[in-house]
């Protein structure tokens, strides 16, 4: 049986729901054709098992835990080399993450590494079923028509999948949960890049990727000042502000 490997995105301890929704679409894609679901989970610390069971019951047949202190927060060379070890290892056939700000800089670098194509962003997945490949449907020329991509000569097939496209179960997946721990190595978490400070968003507040609400500013209110009343119709509505 093959292999659908789903990348978990997470905020700070937690599992984002962005991965949930990549795991029902995922069951969705094993009813025409059979896949194990495994979800790959990098970090410094391992999952508890509320955690792990809620995985399992999102639809993972099997996590993969990459566990080391440098993968904590979320820095491009250490994700990207454990990744593509973790895709050699595993051999999927297709490889999915969600269309978040990490997810966005690391599958690109992922596919480099594998040598295979990549399609951002996708709203629509599905699988044709005469050749096994899987259909990847995004907006294109400006969102004025929708492509669908196959990848039909390279393995693994890797999309990323805006956050809020798919649904999480409904049912809990029933299946024989299985932990893998896998080894990170020294050549793994090399790299030259240092994280110097993190600013956590705030208690009770939502990143742009992550709102229902987005109320934005231009340059034509001048000064910042004159973003007050923006952000105090946010907190009315339980929005979030942007800028451009």
């Amino acid at each position: 049986m093959s292999d659908l490997l789903v990348i978990a995105e997470r905020r700070g301890s937690e599992i984002h729901s962005s991965t949930y929704e990549l795991l029902g679409k995922a069951r969705e894609l094993s009813l025409k054709r059979p896949f194990n679901v495994s979800v790959a989970v990098l970090s410094d610390n391992r999952l508890d098992e509320d955690a792990t069971a809620s995985l399992f019951s999102g639809g993972a047949d099997k996590i993969i835990m990459a566990i080391d202190k440098s993968l904590g927060r979320f820095n491009f060379e250490p994700y990207t080399k454990t990744l593509a070890a973790i895709v050699k290892k595993l051999s999927p056939e297709i490889v999915l993450a969600p269309a978040t700000t990490s997810g966005r800089t690391y599958m690109p670098g992922l596919a480099a590494l594998l040598k295979t194509g990549l399609t951002a962003d996708c709203t629509g997945l599905d699988i044709e079923e005469d050749t096994g490949n899987l259909l990847q449907t995004r907006p294109a020329i400006g969102g004025n028509i929708m492509a669908t991509i196959k990848t039909p000569n390279h393995r693994p097939q890797m999309a990323t999948v805006r956050p809020k496209t798919f649904s999480a179960l409904k049912e809990p997946y029933m299946g024989n949960g299985e932990v893998e721990s896998f080894e990170v190595t020294p050549e793994m978490i090399e790299t030259n890049a240092t994280l110097l400070q993190f600013k956590p968003i705030g208690e009770g507040k939502k990143g742009v990727q992550d709102a229902e609400v987005i109320i934005a500013g231009g340059m034509g209110l001048r000064k910042v000042e004159n973003m007050e009343p923006i952000y105090r119709l946010t907190k009315l509505i339980n929005g979030t502000v942007g800028a451009s």
